[in-house]
């Protein structure tokens, strides 16, 4: 198992962790439309995200052209939005791995946010979605 995949590992086990031993939602989450994030969700260019929400944690996983992807994220300040972190392996020097924030929309069935290469968040592009499941 390479680098890559321990701190995937490790960081999808951290938040289950977390998630089993009751820590409550952020504030504002449970807010008057709550839309979930599990399911399997076709985003264009990045193939297929499969995402898995308990609670107010979210882990992805998706493959494209030879590379394999992770995310593990949180519920911001609704069940609308979206953020945390994203690797893929095999990937260019310094474009492993990064930030992401998500928005999805009113009707639960698409979102659109943005990705980053490294511990900021300015944009690298888009990564957007329509749920397909």
């Amino acid at each position: 198992m390479n680098a890559w995949w321990k701190r995937a590992v490790v960081v999808g086990l951290a938040g289950l962790l977390l998630v089993g031993s009751g820590v409550v939602p952020p504030a504002g989450v449970a807010d008057a439309q709550s839309c979930r994030w599990s399911g399997r969700w076709e985003t264009g260019v990045y193939g297929v995200l499969e995402m898995s929400q308990v609670r107010h944690l979210v882990i992805g996983a998706y493959s494209y052209s030879g590379h394999r992807g992770l995310m593990v994220g949180s519920l911001g300040d609704s069940s609308l939005n979206l953020r945390g972190e994203w690797a893929e392996d095999p990937a260019a020097a310094g474009q492993g791995a990064g930030l992401f924030e998500f928005e999805m929309s009113p009707d639960c069935n698409s979102f659109r946010g943005l990705y980053s290469y490294g511990d900021s968040l300015q944009a690298a592009g888009e990564w957007n979605a329509r749920r397909i499941r």
